[in-house]
């Protein structure tokens, strides 16, 4: 049987933000400077899942 798991292509920012451990604030300040992608869907601001992963690879440290 086949994995059939769909790769989100973005998140609320309240999700974002859970999902890399940082506070909602944060997750807005990221958005505000556009270190991370968003776009508004009418009222929904939607965090660009692909540019979070892009994010942790900016800012990954070395072990």
């Amino acid at each position: 049987m086949s994995d059939s798991r769909v790769t989100p292509i973005s998140l609320s920012p309240e999700d974002a933000a859970e999902a890399m451990g940082v506070s909602r604030r944060h997750m807005y300040r990221l958005i505000r400077t556009s270190e991370i992608s968003s776009a508004k869907s009418g009222t929904r601001v939607l965090v660009d899942y692909q540019s979070m992963l892009d994010y942790f690879e900016r800012n990954r440290r070395s072990a």
